[in-house]
């Protein structure tokens, strides 16, 4: 179940997934969407990637698949 509460956490870990993408896929993301996550993330929550684990096998919250899902439709996916 998504829960509005868990979204600052949702934020930050989208922010430390963005922090470690490749530059191109970061330059076609709005700066002012990265800005928005940035400013609603939950600065005290404590994220890292697993290093040697395919993305699909992270721990993740699931609100980040929403958060994800809108970078994709609005900044990575084509027409």
């Amino acid at each position: 179940m998504i829960k509005v509460e868990n979204y600052p956490n949702a934020y930050k870990e989208v922010y430390v997934i963005l922090n470690n993408m490749n530059e191109e896929n970061l330059k076609a993301i709005l700066q002012s969407f990265i800005d928005m996550v940035q400013r609603n993330m939950n600065n005290n929550y404590e994220f890292e990637l697993e290093e040697n684990v395919d993305f699909e096998e992270q721990t993740v919250l699931k609100e980040i698949k929403v958060i994800l899902e809108y970078i994709y439709l609005n900044y990575w996916g084509t027409e």
